[in-house]
């Protein structure tokens, strides 16, 4: 029996020919697993067509092991930023397992941030500054006036 027997037909029929190849790869488990197994590969590539080209794209999983790590490096999972009507991408995941470890590692998984949380404010945009200036010029030009000196 293959694996993509497991599925319903209607599951089925949402799926390529080289997804439903790819859930005939899955051959190890008792049959509880492989039906599991199966259901969440299916679901997981139709969910990955419906997803928002907009979204931020998840961090992934980084899993180190070794008796000494030495360095200053940097081990980072981050999830992407977020475009115009996306939704920023989780956090990824990181394991660092060692006896010993030397020096100053930057370890950082967080997730990416909204679109809006990146614009610059209005404020400090060239446009708003060289409003400010004008507008600063013209109070001066006015006190002056007022105070009677010509020009």
């Amino acid at each position: 029996m293959a694996t993509r027997d497991y599925l319903s037909k209607k599951l089925k029929s949402k799926l390529t020919s080289e997804e439903l190849e790819l859930i005939d790869g899955i051959t190890h488990g008792s049959t509880i697993e492989l039906k599991q197994r199966a259901n969440d590969m299916a679901l997981s590539f139709i969910k990955e067509r419906m997803r928002n080209p907009a979204d931020g794209g998840d961090g992934g999983s980084i899993y180190i092991a070794g008796r000494k790590i030495i360095g200053n490096g940097k081990i980072i999972s981050n999830g992407g930023n977020a475009a115009l009507g996306g939704k920023p991408g989780n956090a990824g995941s990181i394991t660092v397992i060692s006896d010993y470890i030397e020096g100053n590692p930057k370890i950082e998984a967080k997730g990416g941030k909204q679109y809006l949380d990146m614009q610059i404010p209005f404020y400090k945009k060239g446009w708003f500054i060289t409003l400010e200036v004008l507008a600063g010029l013209a109070a001066i030009v006015t006190i002056l006036q007022f105070l009677g000196v010509s020009f």
